[in-house]
């Protein structure tokens, strides 16, 4: 007769929180690096406050890059929690897929 073995007792798995992971990808206008390089020394300026919107956006990561072999294109990926869906981080600048000068 088999004896019955009692299966470990753990504490409940806390609830997954879930994300909204995002991956923009703009092409950049012809002449635009300076206007881009402008913006990226504004954001490294002024740090605290990007850092303090992120919070606001329930933001936890967000970065920006261009592909080795696609120079003309800008990527942004951004990872926010759930408290942040519907808020649209694109603002009029944005609205089009171009990055304008």
């Amino acid at each position: 007769m088999a004896a019955a073995i009692a299966a470990p007792t753990a504490p409940a798995p806390e609830p997954i929180r879930p994300v909204n992971v995002t991956l923009h990808r703009f092409d950049l206008a012809p002449g635009s690096d300076a206007k881009l390089r402008n913006w990226v020394d504004f954001l490294h300026r002024r740090h605290r406050n990007a850092v303090a919107t992120l919070l606001r956006e329930h933001t936890y990561f967000e970065a920006m890059f261009r592909g080795a072999d696609e120079p003309n294109h800008l990527y942004w990926i951004t990872v926010q929690g759930a408290a942040a869906r519907g808020w649209n981080c694109l603002t009029s600048t944005w609205t089009s897929s171009t990055w304008r000068t």
